[in-house]
């Protein structure tokens, strides 16, 4: 009985020892897989990509020559077919949001902007903010700017969400709508809509600023620009903001902006201005509105822009008084230097930077019902 429970007590002890050196190299081999992994995958991509002097990107196509055959034939030429002609049923098209008001009829000299905001569907308490503060009139009014504006929204798969915007419009009549779905990723189908809008629809307007719903805009410094600019308010070449000059492509598959060789193979994007504000001439959206087509579909907005304005040869412009992160403290010595800034979705900062600005909060404007029915 004795010998038999030595055996099985030796058993027992070789068994765990055995179990307990596989353990133990299982988690050696781990240890020693992980930074292969890592190297495999955040490292190995960087070492793969092409130097961007070799940079192509579909079509290569001679783009001045598209652009000036548009302007003297009103057309296409017929040998060359566009890529990205995704197309989407327009939900509302924003008649009418670009009248003149009648104060600025005869002041030619007088600065025309069109604001075109990116917002998401459900971003209304932003909208309404934003309504109230920097795309409000009555902000630019005492300084000789006259303003139009439209919220640029996506469509969206709920009928009940789609209904509120319904409202939403019919109450305040500056909503612009296309029927892809509203999502971070399709924000290049917004901003190629937004460029649309404003070479197609707003023909009364010399500049455009295209802004996200969480950004802060000042009236009185983005009028000053206006006015330093007006001799350059019918340029081609114009988009001022907050650029990155050598942005890298992100290579690790687990960040948000990953892109894959296949994708887009070179060290760097071409320069681009940060999406969530940057100012133009109608101008040139007319003609990134013409060559977008021909540009293959990505699905960063700004990347994809940048890589249009290379395309038709356009440099976009830093201008330091674009801010793409929050400035601290809150106060006027800080924000007195500021055209644009992102809030990353902070609402009550708009308030906080309104006030300490000493600006003027405006109820959320209404149309009358004889006008909802123009639109």
């Amino acid at each position: 009985m004795v010998r038999l429970k030595l055996a099985i007590s030796r058993l027992f002890h070789n068994l765990f020892r055995g179990r307990r050196q596989t353990l133990c190299l299982t988690i050696l081999a781990v240890i020693a897989f992980v930074p292969i992994l890592w190297f495999g995958l955040e490292v190995v991509p960087y070492m793969l990509v092409l130097p961007y002097s070799q940079f192509t990107y579909p079509l290569e196509i001679d783009f001045q020559q598209l652009l000036s055959h548009y302007d003297r034939f009103q057309a296409y030429p017929r040998e060359t077919a566009t890529i990205n002609n995704v197309s989407f049923a327009v939900l509302h098209p924003g008649k009418n949001l670009c009248q003149l008001h009648r104060s600025f009829l005869a002041q030619q000299a007088a600065p025309r902007l069109l604001i075109l905001v990116k917002s998401g569907l459900g971003n209304r308490q932003f909208r309404d903010a934003v309504r109230s503060t920097w795309v409000n009139q009555r902000n630019y009014q005492r300084l000789g700017v006259q303003v139009f504006h439209a919220f640029v929204l996506g469509g969206s798969v709920s009928q009940t969400q789609q209904v509120r915007v319904n409202a939403e419009q019919a109450m305040h009549g500056d909503i612009i709508q296309q029927d892809f779905i509203d999502s971070y990723f399709n924000n290049t189908y917004k901003t190629m809509f937004a460029f649309d809008f404003a070479a197609n629809s707003c023909q009364s307007a010399d500049f455009v600023l295209f802004a996200d719903d969480d950004y802060y805009v000042s009236p009185t410094n983005l009028a000053h620009l206006l006015r330093s600019l007006l001799h350059r308010r019918s340029d081609p070449r114009l988009a001022v903001g907050f650029v990155f000059a050598k942005p890298v492509p992100k290579r690790s598959p687990m960040n948000r902006w990953y892109t894959t060789l296949s994708e887009y193979p070179y060290a760097f994007w071409p320069p681009y201005p940060t999406g969530g504000a940057v100012l133009t001439t109608r101008a040139l959206c007319r003609r990134v509105s013409l060559a977008q087509r021909f540009v293959r579909y990505i699905r960063f907005d700004d990347v994809f822009l940048g890589i249009v304005l290379k395309k038709i040869g356009i440099e976009p412009e830093h201008h330091g008084l674009f801010y793409h992160e929050l400035l601290t403290p809150v106060s006027q010595q800080v924000y007195g230097n500021v055209i644009a800034m992102h809030l990353d979705r902070r609402l009550n900062l708009l308030h906080d930077i309104w006030r300490a600005m000493n600006y003027s909060v405006f109820d959320v404007p209404v149309i009358s019902l004889a006008t909802r029915s123009l639109l």
